[in-house]
């Protein structure tokens, strides 16, 4: 399951699984938390993410959040990022 948890009104954190299962729903949730004003994404909380949920990351990144930081991914998470080529795209 995943879900989108506010800190405050730049800064949200990310919690449980992204990946292709919760496409549906992150998308749209995740979109919205940036067309909002959300720079900051704490990966902090994901258990699992897939490569659909870094093409996400990386699609909102580069289309609609061209300052948008990702940070506090656990060892899993920045694995999967390092595997496709991406691991400067999110920090520890």
């Amino acid at each position: 399951m995943f879900s989108l948890v506010a800190i405050d009104g730049s800064s949200a954190r990310l919690d449980g699984t992204l990946d292709l299962a919760a496409m549906k729903e992150a998308k749209p949730l995740l979109s919205n938390a940036c067309a909002t004003g959300v720079r900051r994404f704490d990966l902090s909380g994901l258990e699992l993410i897939d490569t659909a949920g870094v093409q996400l990351l990386h699609w909102l990144k580069t289309y609609q959040s061209k300052d948008l930081r990702l940070v506090g991914a656990p060892k899993g998470v920045q694995r999967t990022f390092a595997l496709i080529g991406l691991e400067t795209m999110v920090s520890p």
